[in-house]
């Protein structure tokens, strides 16, 4: 409790003049258990999700069990939180907050996804009509089974470029779009009076 106001004032009604008492208690909660054990846990957990852009393309074992063990993870917490919290019927600061991570996780678990497909994807669907094409006629089976790994072996390298590409793109993208978030977010819930 940081502090109380206390006043009397009288009152004048249909049925007569009446005293009234009023107080009203201020209190403030202490945030410091939810700042270490919900916030700071949680903000590691999508750092940690973060990991998985530096991870080699083909790394599909790692990036898989990192993404889905931060995701897993997150759940847990979250379901935790909203186990020692009161229901109410409106959104509460930490549900933004928990949502926020979520998406961010999932979303780093989702940009693994298109970028095991960038890498791993083959000719595009007309090329390869004209591989089958090429592997019909007999003559020239072999010339044409040369330019047809050449042309793979050009493809799978111009898709691992784009892998790597989006997975630089993500290693700025997903810190700062949390950045901004949280540039939003502490002022928004620590300053601005939500009671209201």
């Amino acid at each position: 409790m940081t502090g109380y106001t206390f006043g009397s004032f009288l009152r004048s009604i249909d049925t007569g003049n009446f005293s009234f008492l009023n107080i009203t208690f201020t209190l403030k909660r202490q945030n410091g258990y939810h700042m270490i054990q919900t916030y700071l846990s949680t903000f590691m957990i999508v750092m940690i999700s973060w990991v998985s852009f530096w991870l080699n393309v083909d790394a599909v074992p790692a990036r898989v069990t990192l993404g889905v063990t931060t995701l897993l993870t997150l759940t847990t917490v979250a379901g935790g939180i909203r186990t020692n919290l009161p229901p109410v019927s409106y959104v509460k600061a930490i549900d933004v907050w928990i949502g926020v991570c979520t998406v961010m996780v999932f979303g780093a678990l989702l940009e693994f996804t298109l970028v095991n497909y960038l890498s791993r994807s083959k000719f595009p669907p007309e090329e390869f009509r004209k591989s089958i094409k090429i592997f019909s006629v007999i003559k020239s089976k072999t010339k044409n089974n040369v330019e047809v790994e050449e042309r793979y072996s050009t493809e799978k390298a111009r898709n691992l470029k784009r892998a790597r590409f989006v997975d630089r793109i993500c290693r700025i993208l997903f810190p700062l779009l949390y950045f901004v978030f949280n540039a939003i977010y502490w002022p928004y819930y620590t300053f601005v009076d939500v009671s209201q």
